[in-house]
C-alpha cells in the first residue's frame, strides 16, 4: 500500500468588497490557478512508470455572496511508492504554489503532513498467512500476488520495526470503504475471526 502526506496550502490576499475587486488581492483566483498547476505535477514531472496521486479534496475561502476574503485554503492528500518521488511532490508543489502566489502579489505557504510509510509485507509473514487463509476459504479464494493499492495504513509504520503481513477481508460487490453508502457484511466477520485464530494457533504453537 502506499505512503501517505496529507497537506494544507495557505493563501493570504487582500480582501475587499466584491463589488471593488480591484482593491484586493483575490485568494481564490490564486487558489484556482494553483489547483489547477499541481495537477501537472504528476502528469509532467513524475516519471509516467512511478505511480503517484496528488488529489485536491477541498477548497474552503470566503464567508458571505459580498465580500472577497483575505484567506483561502487548498486541502488533499499525496500517494506514493518510491521516496523520491514523494520527495519531488513535496518540492515541486511548495515551488509551484509560492510562484504562483507571488505572481498574484500575495503569499502561499504550503505544509506538508506526512502521515503514512509505504507498506511493505515481510516475506516470511505473507507465506504463512496465505497458507493459512488457503486452507480456511480454499485457494480460489485467497490471492497472494495482488495489485498495489493505492490506499494507505499506519500498520505499515509497524511493519518497519516488526515484521508482519497486512491482509484484506473481502466482502463482495458494492460500495467502497469512505463511500457514504458503504454497508459493512456483517457474515464475513466469522471468517476474519477464524483466520486470525487459526493464524495465532499455527504460528504460536510452531
Amino acid at each position: 500500500m502506499a505512503a501517505a502526506d496529507n497537506f494544507d496550502i495557505v493563501i493570504t490576499g487582500r480582501g475587499s468588497h466584491g463589488a471593488q475587486p480591484h482593491y484586493a488581492v483575490d485568494p481564490v483566483m490564486v487558489a484556482v490557478s494553483i489547483a489547477q498547476a499541481l495537477q501537472t505535477i504528476v502528469s509532467r514531472n513524475v516519471n509516467p512508470l512511478k505511480t503517484a496521486i496528488l488529489s485536491i479534496t477541498q477548497i474552503n475561502a470566503g464567508s458571505a455572496h459580498n465580500v472577497i476574503p483575505d484567506m483561502a485554503r487548498l486541502s488533499g492528500t499525496i500517494r506514493t511508492f518510491d521516496d523520491e518521488v514523494r520527495t519531488l511532490i513535496a518540492d515541486r508543489m511548495k515551488n509551484l504554489a509560492d510562484a504562483i502566489a507571488s505572481g498574484f502579489d500575495a503569499r502561499a505557504e504550503v505544509i506538508i503532513d506526512p502521515r503514512f510509510s509505504v507498506l511493505k509485507n515481510s516475506p516470511q509473514q505473507s507465506d504463512a498467512a496465505i497458507a493459512i487463509a488457503r486452507d480456511l476459504v480454499g485457494p480460489s479464494l485467497a490471492e497472494f500476488d495482488a495489485d498495489p493499492l493505492t490506499g494507505s495504513e499506519d500498520f505499515a509504520d509497524m511493519l518497519q520495526h516488526v515484521p508482519g503481513a497486512y491482509m484484506l477481508l473481502g466482502q463482495g460487490p458494492g460500495p467502497n470503504l469512505h463511500n457514504p453508502h458503504f454497508d459493512f457484511d456483517d457474515e464475513v466477520a466469522p471468517i476474519g475471526a477464524s483466520l486470525l485464530a487459526r493464524i495465532a494457533e499455527i504460528r504460536t504453537a510452531a
